[in-house]
Order: structure tokens, then C-alpha cells, then sequence
């Protein structure tokens, strides 16, 4: 019964002789997580197995009755667990940078709406003549200051969430900026497929 638990079971596990720490039996899935043969881990130095594998080890000693004291091993390949900590890692970096490059665009895009709004209670001061001019002048100084702290919002939206992707499908950006979040994008996604490799 044992036998039949051992190699069906899900984990990878090794069984080793506690005073040599030689592998004595693998289960199939250990031979997986290694890449050997089990005629290649039997007798091999449990050390030299596990030195260069990507595998979280949990070692239990057992003394069986039968055997004498034996260690038990059961493996866990973490490879993918460490592939999204490292994503995690690189968007927390990402949206720390975006958020930072947007303080520094919102800090003179909220002094220039700032002055707008003084400006429009000056502007109703003025004569009617002078005023046409100066009110078409300020919609539009007031519209370009909206857009781009608008659009500011939309990027660290995006950094976020799902990325630049979803910049480019949802919303109406200038083709200048797409491209050039697209071409930063594709260069992160360079950076991310060199990290996980």
C-alpha cells in the first residue's frame, strides 16, 4: 500500500540513508522535478541532487523499523511561485515609477489650473471687449490643462491594472503618446521575458 501511495502521490519525494544522505528510492515524479532516470539518483549524495534544482526541499527523519533511520524528502518545484513574486515585484516597481513621473506632471499642471481659475475671475473684471478674446483664449488654456490631467490619471490607472494595453483599447490618447507607451511597453515586456528566462 505504501508503494502505491509513494509513487502516486502528487508530491515529488526522495528516500534517503540518514548517515550518508544517499538517495536509496525516488518516487516518479521526483525523477521529473530532476530530469533523471532513477537508476541516475540511486546512490548519488543527496546534496548533489538538490544543489542546482529549483525546488523547495522539506526533510523529515523517520526511524523505520525495518530500515533504521531514514530520511524522507518531498520536493517542490517553486519556479512558477518565483516567476510571479518577480512580476509582482516588477509592477509595484513600475507603478512607483509611473506614479512618481506623475506627481511631477500634476504639481505645474495643478499651479497652471490654479492660476486659470484666478485668471477667470480677472478676466470677468475686465471690459466686454477685451474679455471675448481672453475667455477664448482661457477655455482653451483650461481644456489642455483638463486633458492632460485626465490622461496623467489614465496612465496610472493603466500601470495598475493591465498595463498599457488596456491605455491603448480604452480610452482616446494623442498617436504620439501611444507610441511612445507602446514602445516603452514592448521594452518591459523584453525586460520581463529576460527575468522569467
Amino acid at each position: 500500500m505504501f508503494g502505491v501511495v509513494y509513487e502516486t502521490t502528487a508530491e515529488a519525494a526522495l528516500v534517503a540513508e540518514r548517515e550518508s544522505w544517499r538517495i536509496v528510492s525516488a518516487n516518479l515524479r521526483a525523477c521529473k522535478a530532476l530530469a533523471r532516470k532513477r537508476s541516475q539518483l540511486i546512490g548519488v549524495a543527496l546534496d548533489d541532487v538538490l544543489a542546482s534544482a529549483s525546488l523547495q526541499v522539506t526533510i523529515t527523519h523517520m526511524d523505520v523499523p525495518e530500515h533504521g533511520p531514514i530520511t524522507a524528502v518531498t520536493l517542490r518545484d517553486v519556479t512558477e511561485q518565483n516567476r510571479e513574486i518577480a512580476m509582482l515585484a516588477w509592477r509595484a516597481a513600475m507603478s512607483e515609477v509611473i506614479s512618481g513621473i506623475a506627481h511631477h506632471i500634476n504639481n505645474p499642471v495643478g499651479a497652471l489650473l490654479s492660476t486659470l481659475r484666478r485668471m477667470r475671475s480677472s478676466i470677468s473684471k475686465l471690459p466686454p471687449e477685451l474679455r471675448a478674446e481672453l475667455e477664448a483664449l482661457y477655455a482653451r488654456l483650461d481644456r489642455l490643462a483638463q486633458r492632460i490631467d485626465r490622461k496623467v490619471g489614465l496612465i496610472v490607472s493603466a500601470s495598475r491594472t493591465d498595463g498599457i494595453k488596456s491605455l491603448e483599447t480604452d480610452h482616446e490618447l494623442p498617436a504620439e503618446l501611444v507610441t511612445a507607451l507602446s514602445a516603452f511597453a514592448g521594452r518591459l515586456e523584453d525586460l520581463k521575458q529576460k527575468e522569467t528566462t
